[in-house]
């Protein structure tokens, strides 16, 4: 009995254990998850009362973005151009406040609209754009300004009416009205017997008619029509038609680059077209000189897009101008055509170096491509203008020549010239640093 006794004491004494042992482990369980569920919501708490790390960095960025703004404005108080090109009533030079007004927007260019980094990329390269009413340089001079510097800085390419005694269209123009495959078959015939210049304006003309019988759905605004259209249907006919004679100037077609090494660090924009002519350099290297450039839009573009087209073709013209005067060519001389065509509508720029460090745009003349036969005589229109523009390339080529066959560098003009800033695509964010003259 006494073992009996002892051997069961013995068991509720093991078991007594085995449940003080659980509850303890109960116990350490129990208090391990209530710290770490208490320090879980000091944190959140701390989160709460504290701003994050990321919001404390944010509002160091602001601190330093308004330190670097008013830095830039600072320093564009400072700035001063040599062009003294003035007007009555402002106390700086037109291309220091071009210039200033670039250096005020630059490090916020991301976040600009397309007017103003129009505004920037134009006063980095010291471009004004006296082009029209729809310039982005009307607004930050002023209207009487704008309107006075256009006065003083009118159009200055050499432009004449091919048809008052050059080339008669008008029976040409009377049968279009009534068939436009008689018509133009008749001009087929007038451009086998004609030569030179007046065979040439036969072609452009047989060109159009076979547009207008053929292709005449590029005109439809109901219909999804590229820019690609335009160029292959329309544009391309007429101007390879209108620059026919290779021997003179070809155009390039198809986002190459034109040579801007020794004026630009950047290789330079990729262009729609490039007018040229083949030059064999002083090593026997053939080289390819650009004249004059086109830019390619199409009809329903945004006034963004024609507007960043137009700011684009300046800055390749002003490259051009730097060129060639680099190589010897007379600044009065380097005055440089280009064409912004917006599916029917072309409009006709020139850039000149004018001044210290100031390059001038200006507006030559427009046109629109009719869409019938009825209306063929408003193509005339058309024609004078791409005729003052192959006019101007060649001028431009043989200026360019005669230069190049002597020895003299015009070094005064050469000293007008500013380093070029090309401006980020669209491909590439990236915001390349300004020329050092406008930072030092």
């Amino acid at each position: 009995m006494a073992k009996t006794r002892k051997r069961s004491r013995s068991i509720e004494d093991d078991a007594n254990v085995d449940v003080n042992d659980q509850v303890s482990q109960s116990v350490d369980e129990i208090q391990s998850t209530l710290l770490i569920t208490s320090t879980e919501l000091i944190k959140e708490n701390i989160k709460k009362r504290r701003p994050s790390a990321t919001k404390a960095d944010t509002k160091l960025k602001q601190i330093f973005n308004v330190q670097k703004v008013k830095k830039a404005f600072d320093f564009a108080k400072t700035f001063v151009e040599d062009d003294d090109v003035m007007i009555p009533n402002c106390p700086l030079s037109i291309a220091t406040t071009i210039k200033r007004a670039c250096l005020k927007n630059y490090d916020n260019y991301k976040t600009l609209n397309d007017n103003d980094k129009s505004i920037v990329a134009l006063g980095a390269n010291g471009i004004l754009d006296l082009s029209n009413k729809d310039s982005p340089h009307k607004d930050l001079l002023g209207s009487n300004a704008f309107n006075i510097l256009q006065e003083t800085h009118p159009p200055s390419l050499t432009s004449i009416d091919i048809f008052e005694d050059i080339v008669d269209v008008s029976d040409i123009e009377k049968k279009a009205k009534i068939d436009l495959s008689c018509a133009r078959a008749y001009t087929n015939k007038k451009e086998s017997s004609a030569k030179g210049f007046e065979s040439t304006i036969y072609d452009v003309y047989s060109e159009y008619l076979k547009i207008l019988q053929f292709k005449k759905k590029v005109f439809r605004k109901d219909l999804d029509i590229t820019e690609g259209d335009f160029a292959v249907k329309v544009w391309g006919p007429i101007l390879e038609s209108t620059m026919r004679d290779e021997e003179e100037i070809r155009l390039k077609w198809g986002d190459s680059v034109g040579d801007s090494s020794g004026v630009s660090e950047s290789r330079g924009f990729k262009v729609d077209v490039r007018a040229v002519y083949d030059r064999f350099s002083a090593r026997k290297n053939l080289k390819e000189v650009d004249t004059a450039n086109v830019e390619m839009a199409r009809a329903d573009a945004s006034i963004g897009k024609i507007t960043s087209d137009r700011t684009k073709l300046f800055i390749e013209k002003k490259c051009v101008i730097d060129r060639l005067v680099f190589e010897g060519i007379n600044k009065e001389d380097a005055v440089i055509p280009c064409l912004q065509i917006t599916g029917p509508r072309a409009l006709l720029y020139s850039v000149r170096l004018v001044a210290n460090g100031l390059y001038v745009a200006t507006e030559e003349g427009r046109c629109s491509l009719v869409k019938n036969g009825n209306n063929i005589s408003n193509f005339r229109h058309a024609v004078n203008l791409l005729q003052t523009f192959r006019r101007s390339a060649l001028s431009l080529m043989n200026n360019n020549n005669q230069e190049n066959n002597g020895s003299k560098k015009h070094n005064d003009t050469i000293m007008e010239r500013r380093s070029t800033w090309i401006p980020p695509t669209n491909n590439n964010n990236k915001v390349p640093p300004l020329p050092q003259y406008l930072i030092k």
